[in-house]
């Protein structure tokens, strides 16, 4: 799979070949783990994935999908079965030429979902020390180190901390301190472990937005694992959702949110339900009826129309739902349906409401502050091209 990046090259370095620098190349890699019963068990399953430099890729799955396991063998902490890893033309990890860089020769940034911070040593000396381990050691002069941690602490707005111990600072501010790490030693590739599911909401959304601000402005490739679909849906440039070690769709947020290739991705990306249906034949130019267990539909198959007696799922999304004009005896045209409130919760944005509709219930969030009260009988609508198909 390959993500393009159209957006403008901001400051990107190209390797002497003219590759450029952050671009990201995994062919067929495999990585299984051996249970305590001998059972062996894959990871990662054959993935292919290309990343083109200074875009934001996002790794989306529950646990044990694999997403950390890529992440790490990206960054050298795991060692894959098979396959090749390249970053800007330059091979990290090939098995058939038996090679394999260790994490520091592969000069990746990377900030963990722990932190890793060390507890005795200030800001200044924690952002500074990947400059000055010894195999760092002659690629950064003195007062080029005390330059890039000074800056690096003021992008992330945190500047005035450089002195204090760690320990003196907040999950917020230490989360700051791993980013700011991460961006001085000026990587072309940073990589995201689950980093902020340490820190409490308000401040989660904060630095999730500073954290996109900063990619943008500094133009490096970032690669983040999480399993909060808000997160990654604001975050990706390219959303890449895994299923046992394999990639089951990637694509941009809105590809995947309003196409979802399968039910798995439909029900992990976003609010939605999936309903059982039979399809009945074409209803029109690019359109096709299907009989479900809501009732009659008619769907918008821009892609093509599946064959008559098919069976598919439908993908019903929350907020599309409309309420039909004239209350629980409203319309009974294309695509109507009647139900009856089971229950409600008031989401601040909008209230949701379980519905049901025969022996289905839905999840449903109109537009509008209409309160309804649980029992209350109502008439919905959706639009053909807000319904989409799945197997």
């Amino acid at each position: 799979m390959t993500v393009t990046d159209t957006r403008p090259a901001r400051g990107r370095r190209r390797t002497d070949d003219g590759t450029p620098g952050g671009r990201i190349e995994i062919r067929d890699l495999q990585k299984t783990y051996t249970r305590n019963d001998g059972t062996r068990v894959p990871a990662i399953d054959g993935i292919d994935l290309e990343v083109e430099a200074g875009t934001f890729c996002v790794l989306l799955g529950p646990s044990g999908c694999g997403k950390t396991t890529l992440l790490r063998c990206i960054a050298g902490l795991e060692q894959p079965g098979s396959g090749s890893i390249a970053v800007g033309g330059r091979s990290f990890y090939d098995s058939a030429r038996r090679l394999s860089l260790t994490p520091q020769d592969r000069r990746l940034g990377m900030v963990f979902q722990s932190y890793a911070l060390w507890p005795h040593m200030s800001v200044e000396r924690n952002v500074a020390f990947p400059m000055t381990t010894r195999r760092a050691r002659g690629s950064f002069s003195k007062q080029e180190v005390r330059d890039r941690v000074a800056k690096a602490l003021a992008t992330v707005d945190i500047a005035e901390l450089g002195g204090q111990p760690i320990s003196a600072l907040s999950g917020g501010q230490q989360q700051r301190v791993a980013l700011a790490r991460a961006i001085a030693f000026g990587s072309d590739v940073v990589l995201f472990d689950e980093p902020l599911s340490n820190v409490d909401a308000k401040v989660r959304v904060q630095l999730r937005q500073e954290i996109h601000a900063l990619q943008r402005e500094l133009g490096f490739t970032a690669v983040y694992v999480t399993h909060d679909q808000e997160e990654a849906m604001e975050l990706a440039d390219t959303l890449v959702v895994l299923r046992k070690g394999r990639i089951e769709q990637a694509g941009a947020p809105r590809q995947l949110y309003r196409t979802p290739v399968s039910r798995y991705v439909a029900d992990f990306v976003g609010t939605a339900d999936v309903v059982e249906a039979t399809v009945l034949g074409p209803a029109g130019e690019g359109q096709v009826r299907v009989r479900s267990t809501i009732g009659d539909l008619v769907v918008a198959v821009p892609g093509g129309a599946p064959s008559t007696g098919a069976e598919v799922g439908v993908v019903l999304r929350a907020e599309d739902w409309r309420l039909a004009a004239g209350g629980p005896t409203g319309e009974t045209g294309r695509n109507a349906v009647h139900g009856t409130v089971r229950d409600s919760a008031y989401l601040g944005a909008a209230t949701q409401y379980l519905v049901d509709v025969g022996d289905v219930t839905l999840r449903v969030r109109p537009q509008g502050s209409a309160l309804l009260a649980p029992g209350h009988e109502l008439a919905l609508t959706i639009d053909p091209t807000d319904l989409h198909l799945v197997p």
